[in-house]
């Protein structure tokens, strides 16, 4: 699967970036935590969530496989930076964001600040077997509140990524450790040409935190 990030980047195939603010997050940002918090946005590419998020919030965390998307988001937003290589992840720090370059299943948050979560193409990005691992350790980085956006499309209709995943499993992933509130549910199907030949599309909008 690594490879094949690397390979839709170093060809330009990166459909699921988007050049502007995600309305979501713009939407319900005040779910998403206090202004002294930290934020973490797994597989964030170059999104620009991450300036937004740094006018918000304390810190923001990003962490991102392919080496491309990080010197593509440093370079566009024009942004000075320090970078410290660690044995598995590389930290490139700019103003408030770090942004670690590396596979997400080696980090570990270790700050001492509760850490919100905002993941608009993460969870989607993966298989339903890898999903399984990557919610665990969402699980246990989340301290606060996450902001989850999902697809739902009939998966034998479209080959992911992004992946299908439908609203029980989100329940079946996360539903054990935490609560789950279902935001908002927006109907795709006459306003996304890529998912326009499917018979039905969907993304749903979550705010997930652990169970007190």
């Amino acid at each position: 699967m690594n490879e094949d990030w690397e390979k839709r980047w170093n060809e330009d195939r990166i459909g699921f970036h988007k050049n502007k603010i995600n309305e979501y997050l713009e939407k319900y940002i005040e779910h998403l935590g206090q202004e002294g918090d930290d934020i973490f946005v797994p597989l964030c590419g170059k999104s620009l969530d991450l300036i937004y998020l740094s006018k918000h919030f304390k810190k923001i965390i990003g962490v991102e496989l392919v080496q491309k998307a990080i010197t593509s988001f440093i370079s566009e937003n024009n942004l000075p930076f320090t970078y410290i290589q660690l044995d598995k992840l590389d930290i490139y720090s700019m103003n408030n964001i770090d942004f670690y370059l590396g596979d997400i299943f080696d980090y570990d948050y270790d700050g001492a600040n509760k850490i919100n979560i905002f993941d608009r193409a993460s969870l989607v990005a993966f298989d339903k077997e890898t999903r399984i691992k990557y919610s665990q350790k969402i699980i246990k980085i989340l301290s606060g509140n996450m902001l989850l956006i999902t697809l739902e499309y009939p998966q034998n209709e479209k080959k992911g990524p992004p992946f299908s995943v439908p609203e029980k499993e989100v329940y079946e992933l996360y539903g054990k450790d935490c609560d789950i509130k279902l935001l908002e549910t927006i109907n795709l199907n006459d306003t996304n040409d890529k998912l326009a030949s499917l018979s039905s599309s969907c993304e749903k909008v979550f705010l997930i935190s652990p169970k007190k």
